[in-house]
C-alpha cells in the first residue's frame, strides 16, 4: 500500500466495532437479530467513514467523500 488515510470517523469510532486485534468486537453482529439491531450495527459501520466514492485528483490533491458525512481534500 502506497498511501494510507484514516477518516475522522474511523479515528473516532473504530473501537466501537473492532477490538485491539482488529477483529469484530465480541458480541458485535453486522446483521443483528432484529431490525433495530441491524440499524444500530449499520449506523456504527457507516460512522467509520468508509470511502465509497471514486476519488478525484487535481493538482496532487485527492478529493473524496466518506460515510462519516465529511468531504476530504488530502494532499498526496
Amino acid at each position: 500500500m502506497k498511501y494510507e488515510f484514516k477518516t475522522e470517523g474511523c479515528k473516532q469510532n473504530y473501537y466501537t466495532v473492532y477490538d485491539s486485534t482488529d477483529q469484530f468486537k465480541k458480541g458485535f453482529s453486522i446483521y443483528g437479530t432484529t431490525a433495530q439491531e441491524f440499524e444500530a450495527a449499520e449506523a456504527k459501520i457507516m460512522a467509520l467513514g468508509s470511502i465509497t466514492s471514486t476519488p478525484l485528483i487535481v493538482d496532487d490533491i485527492i478529493y473524496f467523500g466518506s460515510t462519516d458525512g465529511y468531504f476530504y481534500a488530502v494532499k498526496k
